[in-house]
């Protein structure tokens, strides 16, 4: 049975790796994501440390790294990757989010010279088991379309081991970033190429959509939203393939190539201004945590002022869908009083009342 090593922060596991190849150990420590200045300052801590002090006496050593998981599942997982691949596996490499209790946990695959050659996950719960599921549909949509615009990573393989599912993908470019100038670039090439056609689906059909259901569940303390939202689709929504997580830490650029990851969240047909809303809401996350009134205001100079009634319930809508995502910077923006702008018309209430009765 393989051994791993395990990087632990108070006691709480960061990161793992098979014992083999140890030339390789610190391609497999480089897997750990610094992308903030703290985290870079810990991954400099721990390679200089692994360099003067052996691994067995550093890293805990186990043949069971992730908690509750039969270690039969990586064994098996590796044989499905080598055949895939066709190439040795250097190291197997784990990471756990900075969530602890995300469910989940990341695996970077790494060839004989290092090279990162697959990126994975694999699901710890039930959530995140239909979360990967929904991703290898949708992933597996858009990869027949013959995208211009933009490019997605290509699914390797996918399923269940053990009942624990996983999905694995090809890697981004080692030569990818988060766009430096996000902020002010047009995403609407992006959005509506992979999108496709805006469809009108009737209240009937909303109702058997499986994030209509979850949207009202997480609309209960919000019932003013609630009902505002039950008026605006009386006679159906407007709806299209959706992202459902388009903001900057899933879009990445390497030169001129555009790239978008992680469609756990994507929908056949959920509100057509989702991604719009997405981006536009993560650009005023660091506004609306500490003053949500200006970043409601700006909000709607561009969503909401002067526009039609029709466009104001897709925004409202499109805002719900993301807030039961738990998606923070729509929740921000969904409850600081965006419905309130909008009155209920009376005659739409009329109806709604005698549906009911």
């Amino acid at each position: 049975m393989k051994t791993y090593s395990v990087v632990r922060l108070f006691g709480r596991p960061i990161l793992a790796y098979n014992n083999c190849f140890s030339e390789l150990d610190e391609a497999a420590l480089n897997c750990y994501p610094a992308f903030t200045l703290k985290r870079r300052m810990f991954l400099r801590i721990i390679l200089f440390i692994h360099r003067i002090i052996p691994r067995q006496i550093l890293w805990g050593i186990t043949t069971t790294p992730i908690k509750g998981v039969s270690p039969e599942v990586l064994v098996q997982l590796s044989a499905i990757l080598l055949d895939k691949l066709q190439t040795n596996i250097g190291k197997l490499v784990i990471v756990w989010p900075n969530n602890p209790t995300r469910g989940r946990v990341y695996l970077f695959v790494l060839d004989r010279s290092g090279k990162s050659i697959a990126f994975g996950k694999l699901a710890l719960n039930e959530l995140n088991s239909k979360l990967l599921e929904n991703e290898e549909l949708a992933m597996s949509a858009v990869g027949l379309q013959n995208l211009q615009n933009l490019k997605i990573p290509k699914l390797i393989c996918s399923g269940c081991l053990l009942e624990i599912r996983y999905l694995v993908v090809t890697p981004l470019p080692a030569s990818a970033r988060r766009d430096g100038e996000f902020g002010t670039r047009c995403f609407d090439r992006f959005i509506t190429e992979y999108s496709g056609e805006i469809r009108l689906v009737s209240r009937l059909a909303l109702g058997q959509l499986a994030w209509w259901n979850t949207l009202k569940e997480s609309l209960a303390s919000f019932p003013d939203i609630s009902n505002y939202l039950e008026l605006a689709v009386l006679n159906g929504a407007q709806v299209a393939f959706v992202h459902g997580d388009f903001n900057r830490t899933n879009f990445v650029r390497d030169g001129d190539e555009f790239w978008l990851i992680d469609w756990e969240r994507s929908c056949h047909a959920g509100p057509y201004l989702v991604d719009f809303l997405c981006i536009a809401a993560d650009q005023l996350w660091s506004i609306s945590e500490v003053r949500p009134v200006v970043a409601v205001t700006r909000f709607k100079e561009v969503f909401w002022d002067n526009k039609p009634s029709d466009y104001r319930k897709d925004v409202l809508l499109g805002l719900a869908f993301l807030h039961a995502a738990d998606f923070s910077p729509a929740s921000i923006l969904l409850t600081n009083g965006i419905w309130k702008i909008e009155p209920v018309d009376s005659d739409l209430e009329t109806e709604l009342v005698d549906i009911k009765e």
